[in-house]
């Protein structure tokens, strides 16, 4: 099945949806860092530059301020979720054959 190969190669090398805000929003608190005694931007600014939700931005801030730095991410998917895809399919086409038969 070719066109199943092509779809797991696809999705391990960009198979992400969602993009990483996470690093976006570390590099603004970064760039920022010096504002408001050290605290870094506020939550409501970061959010808005950074295009997410206030809550996302706060918790963001709280855990940059503790020293947790956001590793990257790549834009494909892991392999053990590549590999769960590949066995829902599998069950999919086997209940769909039987279910033929």
């Amino acid at each position: 099945m070719p066109v199943l190969n092509m779809l797991y190669r696809q999705l391990l090398a960009s198979g992400r949806s969602k993009p990483d805000n996470n690093a976006k929003m570390y590099v603004y608190w970064r760039g920022r860092q010096h504002q408001r005694n050290g605290y870094g931007p506020k939550p409501a600014d970061m959010a808005k530059a950074c295009g997410t939700t206030i809550y996302a931005a706060q918790a963001a801030a709280t855990r940059f301020r503790r020293g947790r730095i956001p590793q990257p991410k790549s834009a494909g998917l892991a392999p053990k979720t590549v590999k769960n895809i590949h066995r829902m399919l599998h069950r999919a086409f086997k209940d769909a054959w039987r279910g033929t038969t």
